[in-house]
């Protein structure tokens, strides 16, 4: 492996911080997820996990209660661990030229989370969904979602 100067950051515990400690532990700024946070983000922590995951059994996803948002999600990377550590750094290195992991998982995820959202809408606003994308109203009845309709609208 080539050197590579890390961007990772190394834990360190706030001044409030009442959770486990994680000394020895890196993890990579923007990388972690909360109760709050979008499909891109969602992707991007999962795709994330799965490459690390993959190279190194010792990472771990760290998920903690916070006063504000519910929960936090990080991925903790053992700072003696040389080639999670270059996963890492190359998944950050590519996601200063392009804001998306993997763009397989995103599209999967953002149509998952589409059908779960046309799922849970009531008739009236599915009609009212078609009728404005200027598809057949009837079409609002049934389960999967009609063409025509942007299931970026769904997920947004």
């Amino acid at each position: 492996m080539p050197a590579t100067t890390y961007t990772l950051q190394t834990w360190h515990a706030a001044s409030n911080y009442l959770g486990q400690e994680w000394h020895g532990y890196l993890y990579a700024p923007g990388l972690g997820q909360n109760r709050d946070s979008n499909t891109l983000t969602r992707s991007n922590f999962r795709s994330y996990q799965k490459a690390l995951g993959a190279v190194s059994e010792r990472v771990q996803v760290v998920h903690e209660g916070h006063w504000a948002c519910g929960w936090v999600e990080w991925i903790a990377i053992p700072a003696d661990d040389e080639q999670a550590k270059y996963v890492a750094q190359a998944i950050l290195n590519a996601l200063s030229d392009y804001p998306v992991v993997c763009e397989e998982d995103y599209s999967s995820l953002e149509w998952e989370e589409a059908c779960e959202t046309w799922a849970s809408m009531s008739l009236r606003d599915r009609v009212e969904m078609c009728s404005k994308h200027n598809v057949s109203i009837f079409a609002a009845r049934r389960d999967d979602i009609p063409e025509g309709i942007d299931t970026y609208l769904l997920t947004a």
